[in-house]
C-alpha cells in the first residue's frame, strides 16, 4: 500500500511538474504574441502619422487656380476671364505684395508677369511697367538683394517713375558702392545725379557735392542747375 502511495505522490508530482512547465511555456507564448501586437499598432500608428503629415504636405501645394481663388479676392477674380494664366499670377503677387509671408512667391509671378508684359494683357494701371518695376524693386529690398533691387529702380525710372531717383541712391549706399559710382563711369550721370540727391537729403555735404559734380561734368541738366544755384553751397534740395 505504502509503494502504491509513493508511486501516487510520484505521478502527482510529475504532474504538477508537467502543468507548471506548459503553463510557463504557455505565458512566454501569450507574452511573445502580445508583444509582436503592440509593436504592429505602433508601426501602424507611425505609419498614419506619416500618411497624415504627407497629407499635409500635399495639401499646401496647391495649383494656380488654387492660389488664385484663395489669395485674390472673389469680387477681384472675374478680371482674369478669357485671358492667360499670366493675368492670374500677376493678381496673386498683386494680393501678396504686402504679405511678409508671401515675399517670394509674390516676386516670383510679379518678374513672370513683367517678362510676359503684363501691361499688354491686363488694361490696369497697377500692371504698367512704371508701378510693376518699382514692387518687384521693392519686394528684392525687402529680401536685401540690393544688386537686382538697383536694377529693377533703374527700369521704374526709365519708365518714369521719378519717385524712385533717391531709393536708387540708398540702395547704391546699401551696397557701399558710392565710390565705385563716382569711379566708374558706366553708371552714368543719372545714377550719379540720384546718388547726389539721396545725400542731400541725408545732409552729407560731401557726397552731395561729390556726386552732384560728377552728374554735371558727364551732362546731367538737373545737376548743372544745382550747381548754378545757390544749393551746391549747402545741402538743401528743396
Amino acid at each position: 500500500m505504502e509503494k502504491i502511495k509513493i508511486v501516487n505522490i510520484l505521478i502527482l508530482g510529475v504532474n504538477k511538474w508537467i502543468v507548471m512547465k506548459y503553463s510557463v511555456s504557455l505565458l512566454a507564448i501569450v507574452f511573445v504574441v502580445f508583444f509582436f501586437i503592440l509593436s504592429d499598432d505602433k508601426s501602424s500608428s507611425k505609419k498614419d502619422g506619416t500618411k497624415k503629415i504627407a497629407t499635409q504636405v500635399i495639401k499646401k501645394e496647391l495649383s494656380l487656380d488654387e492660389e488664385f481663388k484663395k489669395y485674390v479676392p472673389k469680387e477681384f477674380q472675374n478680371k482674369c476671364e478669357g485671358l492667360n494664366n499670366i493675368c492670374k499670377k500677376f493678381y496673386i503677387g498683386y494680393y501678396l505684395f504686402s504679405d511678409n509671408l508671401k515675399t517670394d512667391l509674390a516676386l516670383k509671378y510679379f518678374i513672370e508677369s513683367y517678362e510676359n508684359n503684363i501691361s499688354k494683357i491686363v488694361e490696369d494701371s497697377e500692371a504698367n511697367d512704371y508701378y510693376l518695376t518699382d514692387n518687384i524693386a521693392r519686394l528684392y529690398s525687402k529680401q536685401n538683394d540690393n544688386k537686382n533691387a538697383i536694377k529693377y529702380l533703374k527700369l521704374s525710372i526709365k519708365a518714369g517713375n521719378d519717385r524712385n531717383i533717391c531709393y536708387l541712391g540708398r540702395e547704391y549706399d546699401k551696397l557701399d558702392m558710392l565710390k565705385e559710382a563716382y569711379d566708374d563711369n558706366s553708371y552714368g550721370d543719372v545714377e550719379n545725379y540720384n546718388i547726389g540727391v539721396y545725400h542731400g537729403y541725408l545732409n552729407d555735404d560731401i557726397k552731395y557735392k561729390f556726386h552732384m559734380l560728377k552728374a554735371a561734368n558727364m551732362g546731367d541738366k538737373d545737376a548743372l542747375w544745382y550747381i548754378g544755384s545757390s544749393h551746391l553751397k549747402g545741402v538743401s534740395t528743396t
